[in-house]
Parts: C-alpha cells; structure tokens; sequence
C-alpha cells in the first residue's frame, strides 16, 4: 500500500527564515544606532555624571573629591533656600501641571467643535503665537543685517553687495 504524501503547510510570502529575521534586525539595530549613540552621549552619559559629581567636593581648579552624602545632608538641613525652591517647585508644578492639560484640552475640544469653515482660523489663531516665535529666529538668522546673517555672508562672498 502506498504512502499517502503528507501535505505540507504552503510557506506564505510574508513568513522569513531564521536568516531573514535576523538581517531584518540588524537592518533595524543599524538605523536605531545613531539615534542612541547621540541620546546616550548627550543624555544619558551627563546625567550619570552629573550625579557621580553630586557625591563629590568639585571646584574646577582641582579634580573631585569624593565626600559621600555630605552635600545631600548639607542642601537638605543647612539651606534654607532650597527648602523655599523645593517648595515653590512643587506648587507650581501641581498648579501647572493639571491646569495645562485641563486648558489644552477644554481648547482643543472647542476647536473641535467649531464648524468646517472657521475651525482652521482659529487653530492659526490658536497656533500662530508658538509658530511666529520660531519664524522670526529663522528669518533673523538668515537675513540678519551683518555678516552673521546668511543671505548677506553669501552675497558679500560673491561681490553682489
């Protein structure tokens, strides 16, 4: 009697191999590098450092010495503005904090609620404050009156003014 073929599952197009998955990942791990390279030099690595000095006696003009909790019992027992900082950090923190989401919400749902026509007015309206603030760095930036402004370092560079 003759052996019945075991159908095997068809392979379907989106499936990889082994192989496949990992170049898929590496491909992915080499686009992610520089990002992460650049966050842990200048995030994490200045934090980490940052608080190995806050354990230390640093100056500037010698190299760091550590003194272990020293500057912890001081800042919390001996300084009396720090207390008042902390204490108007957490007030305005807790006052800002839940009114800003509060207001951006109330707003942004009004904006919603607006009708076809006036809704992209009043988002420009509501907008337009943070946009101008960077438009005006740029265009000073480029068009600056001296050298330092771009447009002009080109134009005195070729001789046109």
């Amino acid at each position: 009697m003759a052996k019945k073929a075991v159908p095997t599952k068809p392979k379907k197009n989106n499936e990889l191999t082994l192989h496949g998955r990992l170049q898929r990942s590496m491909i992915s791990y080499s686009l992610m590098a520089p990002f992460m390279i650049l966050f842990f030099v200048f995030a994490i690595m200045p934090v980490c450092f940052s608080i190995y000095l806050s354990f230390t006696y640093f100056n500037l003009m010698q190299p760091p010495t550590w003194i272990g909790l020293d500057n912890y019992i001081r800042m919390f027992l001996d300084d009396s503005t720090f207390l008042l900082v902390l204490k108007n950090t957490i007030l305005f923190a807790v006052i800002t904090g839940p009114l800003g989401y509060l207001m951006s919400f109330v707003v942004a749902w009004l904006i919603n609620e607006l009708g076809p026509r006036i809704r992209p007015w009043m988002t420009a309206v509501f907008y337009m404050p943070s946009l101008c603030g960077g438009m005006a760095t740029m265009w000073t930036l480029f068009f600056s009156s001296d050298t330092k402004g771009y447009a002009n370092a080109i134009l005195l560079s070729i001789g046109a003014i």
